[in-house]
């Protein structure tokens, strides 16, 4: 299991620019907004994140989300594809097109 010092090193790993884009991101915001809507207790707060920290750091393949939300949350699975759909598009999505909007930005810079 992925603890929160791994996660941190992980974060340090990634390139600059995807640590820039993944600390500008209001992610706390987002993954609270989740947190509430669907009343989970700490420990599954705490469970989410890490499950969602392993599909951005890249340990998770996207796919394997909903199972393992439904897994360490101990939820049904109907509610682990809502919490999901919920992540995908209030963090996931949104910190990917961050992405593409950094890599276009550098791609102009670079003269490309």
């Amino acid at each position: 299991m992925t603890n929160s010092i791994e996660l941190l090193e992980n974060f340090k790993d990634l390139p600059d620019e995807v640590q820039k884009v993944i600390s500008s991101f209001k992610y706390d915001e987002a993954l609270k907004g989740v947190h509430e809507k669907y009343k989970l207790h700490i420990d599954q707060a705490s469970a989410l994140e890490k499950e969602l920290a392993k599909v951005i750091f890249g340990e998770t393949k996207p796919q394997q989300l909903i199972p393992h939300v439904q897994q360490e949350l101990h939820i049904p699975a109907e509610k682990a594809r809502e919490i999901v759909f919920d992540v995908n598009t209030s963090i996931l999505i949104p910190l990917q097109n961050l992405m593409k909007e950094e890599q276009t930005k550098e791609t102009k810079e670079e003269g490309f």
